[in-house]
């Protein structure tokens, strides 16, 4: 009986375990889609340069 306990305890601590890596992953696929956005793609004076964020607001952006 002991024996089985432990395997169901066993399974648990496996199962919670994967289901943490994938909250965190998709937590993280979500901010990164977040991060990669652009706000001001029909802004006038947007460069499509990838490294100067905003032309306009190069501060706020980078910060």
């Amino acid at each position: 009986m002991a024996m089985i306990f432990a395997a169901f305890c066993a399974w648990v601590i496996m199962i919670l375990f994967i289901w943490n890596i994938w909250s965190i992953l998709k937590k993280g696929i979500i901010f990164l889609k977040e991060l990669h956005e652009i706000p001001c793609h029909a802004c006038e004076y947007f460069t499509n340069d990838y490294r100067l964020k905003c032309t306009v607001h190069p501060k706020k952006a980078c910060s």
